[in-house]
């Protein structure tokens, strides 16, 4: 058991080490994300397929209290007020099978004076659940909704 935990730990490192940000910076916040990724039917491409319309989660701290939310944009809101966008720079495959990709973002048109207002940089890692569905999408089902349960931890960084 203590040996499977080290691997684990280990390939995390290495799946974090992935994900580097564009410069050493300070870490403001990190929470854990609890909730789903909404997922629609859509035809793309000339075939239907599952695509990402955004997360609804809560941001919690490390007692479990909540703190914030998360939202499509992507957008995150602290409970002092503040809030963030992020857009993607960086993205790579969770290690767990079935959990939505790591990613590190850059934070564009933060809101409000507190904390979240800081962030230059986010990095979304242990990821846990999340995927879109890999049947149920087809022509019958265009415009159908899926909600799918997912965990992960965000953290938020700035820049010198």
């Amino acid at each position: 058991m203590a040996l499977r935990r080290y691997v684990v730990l280990a390939a995390m490192v290495l799946w974090v080490g992935r994900l580097a940000l564009a410069q050493a910076g300070t870490k403001l916040l990190s929470v854990k994300g609890e909730g789903v990724q909404i997922y629609s039917c859509q035809q793309t491409a000339g075939a239907a397929a599952w695509v990402l319309t955004g997360p609804e989660a809560r941001l919690l701290d490390d007692a479990g209290k909540d703190v914030g939310q998360h939202g499509a944009g992507p957008v995150w809101s602290y409970k002092d007020g503040s809030s963030v966008r992020g857009e993607a720079v960086t993205k790579t495959a969770s290690p767990e099978a079935g959990a939505v990709p790591w990613l590190v973002l850059r934070a564009v048109r933060p809101e409000g004076s507190g904390l979240l207002s800081q962030v230059t940089e986010i990095r979304r890692i242990e990821t846990h659940g999340g995927a879109a569905p890999s049947s149920g999408c087809d022509a019958e089902h265009i415009g159908a909704m899926v909600r799918v349960k997912y965990t992960a931890r965000y953290e938020f960084y700035r820049q010198p």
